[in-house]
């Protein structure tokens, strides 16, 4: 919650990029959004759009050219970021593609069109979950009234900072939880978790608790970021050779959290 319902039917009404647009003006109008203030939307496919392909930059400059959007993709591994959001987080023609993540090009130049995939959506990510922080607790109950309305009993949180983690088990404790809820902790806070003795794995207390943790070791197939150790057999955008994905993390860092989870 507290951001724009991107996805196509039938979770939501979104099947092209037009009626992308207008969802995003209208959303701007419905909530009273200042100029200048962040508007992020989430759940957009664009395997299911009509155009078959992401919206760009320039699209979303001209439906919202006062402020500062971006709009996570449905897998959760990429987004698309307009004018001012790329500004904000200075990303420009000159920004190399970060290890493991990558920054689209408007065909024949550097000029970023918007999509960032993987590790280069991360500061993204980051900045909308500090904006949203504040009404932490309202979009909460919202989503599980959603999920609840929809007959969906256990909801599942994925890469949970412990912060939010501490959030949870609060909201737990106080029975605010209408339905059961399953973290996985993200591998960050690895180190942190596994030293605290008062960290609780893999036991309900309330209706939630943290099954274990998640590891984000490449990409996903959905953006052909998943790594391989075969090159794709389809054209893979942004990339001319050698294109089996998107490593996160190298074999032997991933070896490394492996062996502190299993010591």
């Amino acid at each position: 919650m507290g951001q724009v319902n991107l996805n196509p039917p039938p979770i939501g009404q979104v099947d092209s990029i037009p009626k992308m647009m207008q969802t995003l003006k209208d959303y701007k109008v419905d909530n009273n959004i200042a100029d200048g203030d962040w508007i992020f939307g989430w759940g957009y496919d664009e395997t299911q759009l009509a155009e078959g392909r992401h919206p760009t930059k320039s699209e979303i400059d001209k439906v919202l050219p006062n402020n500062p959007v971006y709009l996570q993709h449905t897998s959760g591994h990429m987004g698309v970021a307009n004018s001012k959001a790329l500004a904000m987080m200075n990303i420009t023609a000159d920004s190399k593609n970060p290890a493991g993540g990558n920054i689209a090009r408007i065909k024949g130049s550097n000029e970023p069109n918007g999509l960032v995939q993987e590790t280069a959506m991360y500061p993204f990510v980051r900045n909308m979950l500090e904006v949203l922080a504040p009404n932490q607790d309202k979009f909460f109950e919202q989503t599980q009234d959603y999920y609840a309305k929809n007959g969906i009993t256990t909801a599942h949180n994925g890469s949970t900072a412990r912060n939010t983690i501490q959030f949870f088990q609060k909201q737990a404790d106080a029975g605010k939880l209408k339905i059961d809820l399953v973290a996985l902790a993200g591998v960050s806070d690895l180190d942190e978790n596994l030293a605290d003795k008062n960290f609780v794995w893999k036991t309900y207390k309330n209706g939630f608790k943290v099954q274990g943790t998640k590891i984000v070791a490449d990409g996903s197939p959905q953006g052909k970021t998943a790594y391989f150790s075969q090159p794709y057999l389809t054209p893979v955008p942004d990339c001319e050779k050698d294109c089996r994905g998107l490593p996160s993390v190298s074999p032997d860092e991933l070896n490394e959290i492996c062996q502190s989870l299993c010591s």
